[in-house]
């Protein structure tokens, strides 16, 4: 087989008709209006996500068999639409990988990069993901393009994580172990060094 990440393009008028989606004309009409592009090729794409202009894929490695992606590897992908526009993403956008941000954990045979979130950390001053990982759960800086922390879910009580959904002011975590809710503490962004005259 083949793996990679597709662009699927559907007209404005015809995506805001396909919310009856039982009807079996508009089916027909949106398999002939719709055009599908490739914008990578990856060993294992899996999660995916947009954060801002940028595309987000994890790749979620597994087993030995492919030597690019051997268990214990997690990784994402970012690619950058060439196009800038932010108000379509159609019209024959290309996209460019603009950096891969990986980790390995050693001997680890507990789950791969699968779903995750973006989260504004700390607000206004970064980007996160909170993202499914090997060995558990991590926090994956996008600008440093490192996991600065890991939960080791799998080793402590064997779950191994698949998807992440933010709730505002909690993530909901699953995996084989079940559902998991987990509270956000809220963050104030640092007080600026500047002196105000009053």
């Amino acid at each position: 087989g083949f793996c990679g990440v597709y662009k699927i393009e559907f007209p404005m008028e015809v995506l805001e008709l396909s919310k009856d989606v039982g009807n079996e004309d508009l089916k027909k009409e949106l398999a002939e209006v719709s055009r599908m592009s490739l914008v990578a090729k990856m060993d294992r794409p899996n999660g995916i996500g947009i954060d801002g202009n940028n595309l987000v894929v994890a790749e979620c490695c597994q087993g030995t068999h492919n030597s690019k992606c051997k268990q214990g590897t997690s990784r994402w992908v970012v690619f950058q639409r060439k196009n800038s526009n932010k108000e379509s993403y159609t019209n024959g956008d290309e996209w460019r990988r603009v950096s891969t941000i990986e980790d390995v954990m050693e001997k680890s045979n507990d789950g791969c990069a699968d779903g995750f979130e973006v989260l504004d950390y700390p607000p206004g001053n970064g980007r996160v993901l909170i993202a499914s990982c090997s060995g558990g759960l991590c926090i994956v800086d996008l600008q440093e393009e490192k996991v600065v922390a890991r939960l080791l879910t799998a080793k402590r009580d064997g779950c191994k994580i698949s998807n992440v959904a933010n709730g505002e002011d909690r993530l909901f975590i699953s995996g084989n172990c079940g559902v998991w809710e987990l509270e956000l503490q809220k963050i104030q962004p640092p007080m600026s060094s500047r002196s105000v005259e009053l």
